[in-house]
């Protein structure tokens, strides 16, 4: 957590999120919320899209689309996402019962 916060404190034209090994560094407001939208929008998809995620750069998308948290995740992901799941294949089995 502190690379982020030093990262964030000396470069403020950047967004830095820590993972568990690594931290991410993306132009402010740039996340994978965005670019999913903007991928529907080019596609003209309807609204029923499906994202998985385990990692703190995964927050707004969870937040933002129908959504699957890896129980092995970052754990706010897990108050915030639609379903809890153990694999991609539990999320596929979900999906498929819909």
């Amino acid at each position: 957590m502190h690379a982020q916060l030093d990262m964030n404190k000396k470069f403020p034209d950047v967004y830095a999120q820590q993972n568990a090994n690594f931290v991410d560094i993306t132009a402010p407001n740039v996340n994978k919320a965005r670019g999913i939208q903007k991928l529907i929008d080019h596609e003209n998809w309807g609204h029923d899209v499906w994202v998985i995620g385990d990692g703190q750069n995964d927050k707004e998308m969870i937040e933002n689309f129908n959504s699957f948290a890896m129980k092995d995740g970052y754990l706010l992901l897990h108050e915030i996402a639609d379903h809890v799941v153990d694999s991609i294949a539990e999320a596929i089995e979900i999906l498929l019962a819909m």
